[in-house]
């Protein structure tokens, strides 16, 4: 019954965090899977009756899948195409790794898990620090369509690696505005005020500045 409260709670996770991600997105579906699981960690620890166990464990169960699902995909789309599949093994060998020795200490004859109750608390709480410091996946804002948001996103995470971003309209969006195979630069500012929303060519075109643009 112990070990069922965890597969409840993934079931639980899976069921109701993963369409929320696909509407909120990934940032704070990550977020409440850390604190979710931080619950459970402190519930568990401190209060190690039977009726605690089961209700940490189910909390546990909802973080772990947000781990394995929701933050490795949110992980994910913070990369490239080339740099994906090497980050998704590195992702999987660490979470694996330290899986199998948890399992061989107990296998072995540790019984005490306070050492990983509490590194698990640690390690959690740390990463609460950087909460304020995590963009929302660009590739999710991406899909959207929300573009400006997208830009935004990509130039605040250009700023946290020092390195330069530079700020055009995506491909996609000019098609959205009708204004595929004009200059990129020329229209930004243009469709940024426009944020987003689906132009008519001509619409565009007797826009004052789009006009003063082109010409």
């Amino acid at each position: 019954m112990i070990g069922s409260a965890i597969f409840v709670g993934m079931f639980v996770g899976a069921l109701v965090l993963s369409p929320v991600s696909d509407i909120y997105g990934r940032r704070p579906v990550h977020i409440i899977g850390v604190v979710v699981s931080l619950i459970g960690s402190i519930w568990i620890y401190f209060f190690p009756n039977w009726t605690s166990v089961l209700t940490s464990l189910f909390f546990k169960g909802v973080g772990m899948y947000t781990r394995l699902s929701i933050s490795y995909l949110y992980t994910l789309e913070m990369f490239d195409e080339e740099r994906c599949k090497p980050v998704a093994t590195i992702i999987m060998s660490i979470n694996n790794s330290l899986s199998s020795l948890m399992a061989l200490y107990f296998i072995f004859g540790g019984r005490d898990a306070t050492f990983f109750l509490l590194s698990s608390i640690f390690i959690l709480g740390y990463s609460l620090i950087f909460i304020p410091l995590l963009p929302e996946s660009p590739k999710f804002l991406f899909s959207l369509k929300k573009y400006n948001a997208t830009r935004s996103t990509l130039i605040r995470i250009a700023e946290i690696n020092g390195v330069k971003y530079e700020k055009l309209p995506f491909q996609e969006e000019l098609e959205l505005h009708g204004l595929a195979g004009f200059k990129a630069e020329e229209h930004l500012q243009v469709i940024e005020e426009k944020d987003g929303e689906s132009k008519s060519f001509l619409e565009l075109f007797t826009n004052f500045k789009l006009f003063t643009n082109m010409c």
